[in-house]
């Protein structure tokens, strides 16, 4: 006798069809309308978007701006995530100087525009020289009304404005405000950059004025005078559209400027960068020489963000890269060695062509930087960059540890906000459902903007579900049904969930009860969406057949197909394929000759009209096991094969090819069993990699041994005891108990077998992660062939080392299934005869009379032993 029956292949087909969840009468999960909700998680969003928002604040507007377009051709975007999109990429083209493309992505904005839109048109105005619309805009907003990261900017483009009106007083106050308003030092050079920007394209300036400068420079040179009329006049000369000559000066200048004159020189050439541009030979070597020796830090920031601007082409990728790995690896520390380590982490994260080796960079990059650098303003990036690299490689609960780390590093605001959204999510993914339902929870106190409240409330129940804390996940749900965010959609998702979930923990009653109650209350068909609530009422109609309550079965699913009218076409079919599949599961149920012609009609009808759905191939299991049932096994086999020609491809094809093998192996015969092996290699030839392949050669060696072909039978147990892919399957034990019996079977010609045989039954005895089942009969038999072979004292040692194990207290045989306890008692009985024949009767009578208290089958056999126990005695 074999530990494991068939019922474990049903198992672990089950497992495979796990998102079905109908754990009912079937041997197998029958066809549901299922509700392929995906995930609601923001997870990959929320990582390309943080990634998007670090690009940006770091200087890199064009690969923010690509990380800004993936985002915006997902589909399913609300109007809010999709204003938001719209709104951060055109501040992307706006740093990126495509101030065109900002004004026309600005335009695709639903609705009346947000204040944090209004601020990006106004910017694009006041970039084209509109100032008058640019007042218009930006008189609309206040700046309480933006969001914390946008305020600096409404100072900075109110200075501009001023600025632009000759109110210099006022702008230089407002300019102050803006840097002053910054988080970080990578924010500050932000609106350093763009303040010398602005003189560029905010400057003109008059022949005479233009001839003052020159005379200041001149007569002044080497003097504080003169240098500011050297810069006044590149400025002017760049203005009036003479680039080249306004480069030429500061090239001149830079090569006669006094060497103590560092802060001079810093200045001319950031202003050279600015004017020849960071791309070009003459402005890329003056920020790269600013970056390396110049003194100005707010200045070398902005250098670094230049360079990293113009980084946009692999080529240029590569060069900024070199330049990095040069200045961090200097012997001297390099003053901006933070930012350096950050902007290379970043760059290495974004560049794909560099395969695992970019996460590796990014994280030994990131890491460096907290840890030389532990009161960094920047902590919160290098987190963000930690973050992603452990999501990339799916290493999900350290991803949570790090998002929560980057979320403790910012203030209240959206980027705190989705760093506690990601937490949740990055738990979720690694499995940890009990801390994912509390992330979620926490979430809901400042959920971002493009996350809905409800789609958080739908992950925090669904967490609870995953961990199998289901009265936990129906509290929680009736909790969140008085909150007003939670909306109907996500509302009757959850109620699908948890109620899928009941009915596959075996709480039918309990999940039957809660959607009678939630479809009988008072306007629930008018909340729940019709999609939802045809799949509610498939469910409660397939619940009522779970519990044996038929007719009412045939009554709801009558009601259903009444119902179904005005579905989105595809739905229609499956509600209504997988419905008649149940009314003619019910039918049959009845049990009489007229039900059972109904049936076979509902299924002709299935058939018929959806030949293609997963209900359709179903439907041949149904009506096998039907027949069955009665004992038509030909015809039950008959059927799973047709099952497996026609939807050669379905899920259920191998299971198909199992149950008819097993129909076949119950038909008796010889010829049966050799056909049940045909059907199995065709299993296992076809579906190589079904989970059924285990359980079906482990089939296929009982027949063999049926067959008497013991050695074929003994390859087929090796082999699947050998085989890696099944090292750690559930199932192997049973293979190396098949493998002992064959090696016993074969014993009385060839002692070698012998010693095999009790080889492996001793390795199973001894194997405590092994069933208690599994490991008890390995011991009897261990113990039954060493008495047969004359070793009774051994046999004794063998089968009292199983009574120890499992005898200890009354209760322990309880812990057997029905096989364990089987060969408990067999242990018991055996082990009191061993003993009698020793002459010990005392030991003898308490192994039976450990029989008889347990409640263990042969209860009768010990009794009579006890019996002719005493009746010795007394003679």
């Amino acid at each position: 006798m074999i530990f494991v029956p068939r019922r474990l292949a049903w198992i672990a087909l089950v497992a495979a069809f796990a998102c079905s969840l109908a754990l009912g009468r079937e041997p197998l999960s029958s066809p549901a309308p299922l509700l392929n909700a995906p995930n609601n998680g923001a997870a990959d969003s929320l990582l390309t978007h943080e990634a998007a928002r670090r690009a940006l604040e770091l200087g890199f507007p064009t690969l923010a701006a690509e990380l800004y377009q993936q985002l915006l051709a997902k589909a399913g975007l609300t109007e809010s995530e999709h204003n938001l999109l719209v709104t951060e990429l055109a501040t992307a083209y706006l740093n990126d100087n495509r101030v065109a493309e900002a004004q026309q992505v600005l335009q695709q904005v639903i609705g009346p525009p947000e204040p944090a839109t209004r601020l990006r048109l106004a910017m694009v105005e006041a970039r084209q020289k509109r100032f008058d619309a640019a007042r218009g805009e930006i008189g609309t907003i206040r700046v309480n009304d933006l969001p914390e990261r946008d305020r600096g900017w409404y100072f900075f483009v109110q200075g501009l404005l001023a600025e632009a009106a000759n109110d210099f007083n006022r702008s230089g106050s407002l300019y102050e405000q803006a840097v002053e308003s910054a988080n970080s030092v990578v924010e500050r050079a932000r609106f350093i950059l763009a303040r010398e920007q602005a003189k560029l394209f905010l400057g003109g300036a008059s022949d005479a004025q233009v001839a003052t400068f020159r005379q200041n420079m001149e007569r002044y040179a080497g003097k504080s005078l003169g240098f500011r009329g050297a810069s006044d006049l590149a400025v002017a000369l760049y203005t009036r559209g003479d680039r080249s000559g306004a480069i030429n000066i500061l090239q001149s200048q830079l090569q006669n400027l006094p060497r103590e004159q560092r802060a001079v020189a810093d200045e001319w050439s950031l202003l050279l960068g600015l004017i020849a541009g960071p791309t070009e030979g003459a402005g890329r070597n003056a920020l790269r020489n600013l970056l390396t020796s110049g003194v100005d830090r707010d200045k070398q920031r902005v250098a670094l963000q230049l360079l990293a601007r113009a980084s946009g082409d692999q080529t240029r990728r590569d060069e900024f890269k070199s330049k990095l790995d040069e200045l961090i690896q200097a012997p001297k520390p390099h003053a901006l060695l933070e930012e350096l380590l950050l902007f290379r982490a970043e760059l290495a994260l974004a560049d794909r062509k560099e395969g695992q080796a970019n996460l590796t960079r990014a994280e030994e990059d990131a890491n460096q930087l907290l840890e030389r650098f532990p009161g960094s303003q920047l902590k919160g990036l290098a987190y963000g960059v930690l973050t992603n690299a452990a999501w990339e490689r799916g290493q999900y609960r350290n991803a949570a540890n790090l998002a929560s780390r980057a979320r403790d590093e910012w203030p209240r605001g959206e980027m705190r906000s989705e760093f506690s959204v990601l937490v949740a999510e990055a738990y979720f993914r690694g499995n940890d459902y009990v801390s994912a339902a509390d992330a979620y929870g926490a979430a809901l106190n400042e959920p971002p903007s493009g996350v809905p409240s409800g789609n958080l409330m739908f992950q925090e129940i669904l967490s609870d579900i995953h961990a199998e804390r289901l009265d936990v996940a129906a509290k929680l749900l009736d909790d969140r049904n008085k909150d007003p965010r939670f909306d109907a959609r996500n509302r009757w998702q959850a109620e699908w969930n948890l109620t899928r979930a009941l009915q596959a923990h075996g709480k039918i009653n309990i999940a039957y009860d809660r959607l009678n109650r939630l479809l009988s209350e008072s306007g629930s068909a008018n909340t729940i969406p019709p999609e939802l609530l045809a799949r509610m009422r498939w469910l409660q109609a397939r619940l009522s057949f779970d519990l044996g309550e038929t007719q009412r079965t045939l009554t709801l699913t009558d009601t259903l197909l009444a119902s179904v009218e005005g579905l989105e076409p595809t739905l229609r079919a499956d509600i209504v394929s997988t419905t008649l599949l149940l009314q003619a599961q019910a039918a049959f149920a009845l049990n009489d000759d007229a039900s059972s012609v109904r049936a076979t009609n509902l299924l002709k009808r299935l058939r018929d009209e959806y030949p293609t759905t997963d209900a359709a191939a179903y439907s041949y299991i149904v009506e096998a096991d039907a027949a069955a049932r009665k004992g038509n096994l030909v015809f039950a086999q008959s059927q799973l094969n047709n099952l497996q020609r026609t939807f050669p491809r379905s899920p259920y094809a191998p299971y198909a090819l199992y149950q008819a093998a097993g129909y076949a192996e119950q038909r008796g015969q010889s010829a049966n069993y050799r056909e049940a092996n045909e059907l199995i290699e065709l299993l296992v030839k076809s579906y190589p990699e079904s989970d059924l392949v285990f359980y079906a050669r482990l089939e296929q060696g009982h027949l063999l041994r049926k067959l008497q072909e013991f050695g074929l039978a003994q390859q087929v147990y090796a082999e699947l005891d050998n085989n890696p892919r099944f090292a750690q399957h559930p199932g192997r034990a049973a293979a190396q108990l098949a493998l002992a019996d064959t090696h016993a079977a074969q014993a009385a010609n060839d002692p070698s077998h012998l010693e095999a045989a009790q080889r492996i039954y001793e390795r199973l005895l001894d194997l405590s992660d092994a069933q208690p089942d599994l490991r008890v009969e390995a011991g009897y038999k261990y113990g039954f062939s060493l008495s047969r072979h004359d070793k009774p004292d051994a046999a004794i040692r063998v089968w009292g080392l199983v009574i120890s194990l499992y005898t200890q207290s009354d209760r322990k045989p309880l812990l057997f299934g029905p096989q364990g306890r089987y060969w408990l008692s067999r242990t018991l009985l055996g082990f009191g005869d061993l003993l009698r024949g020793q002459g010990k009767s005392d030991q003898a009578r308490e192994a039976y009379e450990t029989v008889v208290r347990s409640g263990l089958p042969g209860g009768d056999i010990a009794r009579d032993a006890i019996s002719r126990l005493q009746g010795a005695g007394s003679r």
